[in-house]
């Protein structure tokens, strides 16, 4: 009762499909931050995995098959960029969500503002270590190198800049160089490594083109990371497990194709299709998915590439 001839009532409804891209270094994170809210709303998700880390994803549609998810609720396509476009324009999707880069995520907004779609979309962040007078040494030196350190800095978490009051900065900078030269580089599956690779090789050139960006500016390189050099054993074993690791890992065979409105688990009038297998990540970031008007379904591309699509 607002007034004495006003009433109000609040009506929660589903909204319909909704759309997430994850990035490469947080798959299990970004899962947790969309999925479970979407459809614990009554919506159903289609999920692109990074091209870089889908593994995850995979496991947890096993998962979704062994609790019995009702079919189309959660849909995991694999595909490179090309995937979230066609998101926008379909009358059918609600809404996008994203973590990733500030380009991509400027990028989405503008489609989504184009489209009407709704969006939640996380861009890039920047973190600065702001060190006082007060600050006392072995904690912040522990917690920088945890911070610029630790997955090889790949994460928003991480320290990018450290920014220390003038009293201190001679005594904190020495605290850092040294602290530095002591991290362990290599298997970061290994107990006493520090700190593990880059995810790619493209990854630790856009490093080192920074480095080089900083020396242009004049700033002053105090301790040069570059190349640093693992023991012959420690390849050896960084070489197995990468054979381990992207080994063959089929794509399991989806359903027929689903109603991908929110409370609609129907199936379409066409047998399915089986997945293409995975023999490599190199081979899926080159796989592209289509999202047609008709009910989700997996088909061969008419190009060489192939489709690859799984629906829980």
């Amino acid at each position: 009762m607002i007034s004495r001839n006003i009433v109000g009532r609040v009506i929660k409804e589903p909204l319909g499909v909704f759309c997430g891209v994850a990035p490469f270094n947080f798959p299990a994170l970004v899962f947790g931050w969309f999925i479970p809210f979407a459809i614990g709303a009554g919506n159903t998700f289609v999920f692109k995995p990074s091209t870089q880390s889908p593994y995850f994803m995979q496991e947890m549609g096993k998962i979704f098959q062994d609790i019995k998810l009702p079919k189309g609720v959660v849909n995991i396509i694999h595909g490179n960029r090309d995937v979230p476009g066609q998101w926008y324009p379909d009358p059918r999707i609600s809404g996008v969500c994203l973590v990733g880069s500030t380009p991509t995520a400027k990028d989405m907004a503008m489609s989504c503002g184009k489209y009407g779609k709704r969006s939640m979309l996380l861009g890039g962040a920047k973190n600065y270590l702001v060190v006082m007078e007060d600050a006392q040494e072995d904690l912040f030196i522990n917690n920088f190198i945890n911070s610029c350190y630790g997955s090889a800095g790949q994460r928003c978490l991480a320290g990018s800049v450290v920014a220390m009051v003038p009293e201190i900065y001679d005594r904190f900078l020495e605290k850092m160089i040294e602290a530095s030269k002591k991290v362990v580089v290599g298997d970061a599956m290994d107990d006493g490594i520090d700190m593990g690779p880059l995810v790619s090789a493209k990854a630790k050139e856009k490093v080192e083109e920074y480095i080089v960006k900083g020396l242009a500016t004049k700033a002053k390189l105090v301790l040069d990371g570059r190349n640093p050099q693992a023991s012959r054993e420690e390849q050896e074993r960084l070489l197995r497990r990468s054979h381990h690791l992207h080994g063959s890992h089929p794509v399991q065979r989806p359903g027929p194709g689903r109603d991908l409105r929110a409370g609609r688990v129907g199936h379409a009038h066409r047998e399915p299709r089986p997945c293409a297998g995975v023999d490599s990540q190199a081979e899926l970031r080159q796989r592209r998915v289509h999202l047609h008007a008709e009910p989700l379904t997996t088909r061969r591309s008419s190009s060489p590439r192939r489709t690859s699509a799984w629906s829980a």
